[in-house]
């Protein structure tokens, strides 16, 4: 099986409860435990067990909202986003990688300036992870919180080889 986009949930409007989505085989190039383009996804679920060409995302794409993303790697991704690309996370994100490999870099928030967690982010490094870049607790150019509400970011490690650095 070859995709080059996967998304747990609907294109571009619709409200779906909880999405999973599980990578066991095939070649995938980016992951998105939410909608594409617009619509509310309520829960998000990725697992991870076999190499994702490119990013995995815990949220939307491009718009839209994710209330809750929880994202397990086991395998090879090139960076691994616990919010959305480009898309809100109106709850909390949870990025695990146990026994995973990061070519890229790890951030429990979201991707892109717009990509606003407005719960707590939390992400966990165990057993053999290896991450050749740098490990966030937040996101990639976007924020964990707002105005009104306090939010957290939270780094676990327990076992990882981390190439760059690691921000909080």
């Amino acid at each position: 099986t070859t995709a080059s986009e996967l998304f747990g949930g609907s294109n571009t409007t619709g409200t779906v409860t909880t999405t999973t989505v599980t990578i066991n085989s095939g070649t995938v190039t980016n992951v998105y435990g939410g909608n594409n383009a617009g619509g509310t996804t309520v829960v998000s679920n990725v697992n991870i067990n076999s190499p994702v060409q490119n990013n995995v995302y815990g949220g939307n794409n491009e718009g839209g909202t994710t209330g809750i993303a929880n994202v397990t790697v086991n395998s090879q991704v090139q960076n691994v986003y616990g919010g959305g690309n480009n898309a809100v996370t109106t709850g909390n994100t949870t990025v695990l990688l146990d026994n995973a490999t990061i070519t890229g870099s790890a951030f429990g928030g979201g991707n892109g300036a717009t990509a606003t967690v407005q719960g707590n982010s939390t992400i966990k490094l165990e057993g053999t992870t290896n991450v050749t870049g740098d490990v966030f607790g937040g996101g990639n150019a976007a924020e964990n919180g707002s105005e009104l509400v306090n939010s957290n970011t939270y780094v676990y490690i327990t076992g990882a080889t981390i190439g760059g650095d690691v921000y909080g």
